[in-house]
């Protein structure tokens, strides 16, 4: 059982890096809540969260003078759309020689297509069985790709700046 280093406390024992992870240290030393706040300067001793760990070190680093976030938020969309839309393509173009097979063999309805793609153990993108509605993407383009294009809506920058609050 962990004693408290400082006060020999058995109650609430967590393991506290005398160096920061981040800094690269691995030694720890066990301490009872009480004292670990104490170490971090906390007042009022309180169970902590990761949450308001992570709030408080990021109201730290914004006094610092750190800046947050993407300064590049379009090209960053942008980036993110287009990988998004090649990881689509090359998926389709793998599985439609298998949907042109199925076809060829004289099933034509988009369930039995996706019934027949899982049989044969052929899984989606996300390693999910097929529906007719995968089915019908694939074969038709994925309508929402179709249009994609690399102007920069207003939708997508308040969606944007909507997550940065």
């Amino acid at each position: 059982m962990n004693r408290c280093f400082e006060c020999d406390s058995v109650n609430n024992v967590v393991l506290h890096h005398v160096v920061p992870e981040s800094r690269g240290g691995s030694r720890t030393i066990p301490v009872c809540q009480l004292c670990h706040d104490k170490i971090h300067g906390r007042r009022i001793p309180r169970n902590i969260s990761i949450s308001s760990l992570t709030r408080e070190g990021i109201a730290k680093a914004k006094l610092r003078g750190v800046k947050l976030g993407n300064p590049k938020p379009k090209q960053a969309w942008l980036k993110a759309m287009t990988a998004v839309q090649k990881r689509k393509e090359k998926f389709y173009s793998e599985v439609m020689p298998y949907i042109e097979q199925i076809r060829s063999n004289g099933i034509y309805k988009l369930q039995d297509i996706a019934n027949e793609l899982n049989r044969c153990g052929i899984e989606t993108s996300r390693k999910k069985k097929f529906t007719s509605s995968h089915v019908f993407n694939i074969i038709n383009g994925d309508p929402s790709f179709k249009s994609f294009n690399t102007k920069w809506t207003a939708t997508a920058v308040k969606r944007i700046v909507d997550l940065k609050k």
